[in-house]
């Protein structure tokens, strides 16, 4: 995508829950980076490395939506970089690897967690896991996974229960991930790119046989 093409456009920003944070021009654009300058005196407070919308208008009143990651703000200045179409965001979000990897979650009660639960999972992206496990869940149930199968670093991953479907033996469920860190994320995105590795491998190694 040639972001060059939107510069000077009218343009909204918002947090990925639609929060607004400024509407504005595009100032500059510069790879995949983009400075927008607002017309509000000053800015609401938002964290760098936190992912944004970005709304272009054109004369003709349609619109396109981008996504960036906050990189640098000022009171009247904002500069996101990684901008990539909503499309190509999405795709990246929800690329998602088949494993059967086993791990442990703990379920959440007024910040008290109870566990550990043995579960398996069977898929994952850098936005959710389906898993399997033979205790019963319930939808929206609060979740920490134990994130020891994917990083030593990473502290925390906690995650909604949103789907449920039973199985002959077990329960199988999806969770989706509450926002990580851009590091954690990092993290995340490097284990699935090596499982993704590990399974073609294996499925060119099943073809010359």
């Amino acid at each position: 995508m040639n972001l060059e093409l939107f510069a000077g456009r009218a343009c909204e920003l918002k947090k990925m829950n639609n929060a607004p944070i400024l509407f504005g021009k595009i100032d500059r654009v510069a790879g995949d980076r983009m400075e927008v300058a607002g017309v509000k005196e000053q800015l609401p407070e938002v964290a760098c490395g936190q992912h944004a919308k970005i709304l272009i208008y054109d004369e003709t009143g349609g619109f396109e939506v981008l996504i960036g990651r906050i990189d640098d703000w000022e009171p009247k200045r904002l500069i996101l970089r990684e901008v990539v179409s909503l499309v190509e965001y999405e795709r990246q979000r929800f690329f998602r690897v088949g494993v059967d990897l086993p791990a442990r979650i703990y379920e959440i009660y007024d910040d008290q967690l109870y566990g550990p639960i043995p579960i398996r999972i069977k898929s994952i992206s850098l936005n959710s896991m389906l898993f399997e496990c033979a205790q019963t869940l319930v939808a929206e149930q609060r979740i920490e996974v134990d994130p020891s199968f994917f990083s030593i670093e990473v502290e925390h991953l906690y995650a909604t229960v949103s789907r449920g479907q039973r199985m002959i033996n077990s329960m199988a469920y999806v969770a989706d991930f509450d926002p990580l860190a851009e590091w954690e994320e990092q993290k995340l995105c490097g284990f699935l790119f090596a499982k993704q590795g590990d399974e073609i491998r294996r499925k060119r190694g099943t073809m010359e046989k």
